[in-house]
């Protein structure tokens, strides 16, 4: 079940009502769990496997350049903007994405999933855990 959060109704409610997932890949292409139904993957993983995937940060424009940064070499889509913004991607693509704690990118994962993504995850902890580990950041 996909939890309610007021700030992500709108991408919660588009959530609730496609429950279809995409078949997973036969091979896996990265060390998936799940949490609340989305896949997830270490910070350790996501900073180590370097260009294999497309990195995105789905926090507002001002945690993206605020005091914290991101995560090196991410791109910047908020979550109120995913879903319009991943109609054009390819539905192939691996995809790691990346918030402030883990909570919204656990979001915008199970979003894609149900567009019919199916290389997508959330960096477990996001910038929270990329900053414990020491990992490099841009501003």
């Amino acid at each position: 079940r996909i939890p309610t959060d007021p700030e992500f109704g709108e991408t919660m409610s588009f959530l609730s009502s496609h429950a279809a997932t995409p078949t997973p890949p036969t091979t896996p292409w990265a060390p998936i769990t799940r949490a609340m139904g989305a896949p997830e993957v270490t910070v350790s993983w996501a900073a180590g496997s370097g260009r294999l995937h497309r990195l995105v940060d789905v926090r507002s424009p001002g945690e993206f350049s605020g005091p914290m940064g991101h995560a090196q070499g991410a791109e910047l889509v908020p979550l109120d903007t995913l879903q319009r913004s991943a109609t054009g991607w390819d539905r192939d693509e691996a995809i790691v994405l990346i918030c402030l704690s883990g909570s919204r990118s656990l979001a915008a994962a199970g979003l894609l999933e149900a567009m019919g993504f199916s290389r997508v995850v959330s960096v477990t902890g996001g910038m929270l855990q990329w900053h414990a580990h020491g990992l490099p950041i841009e501003r």
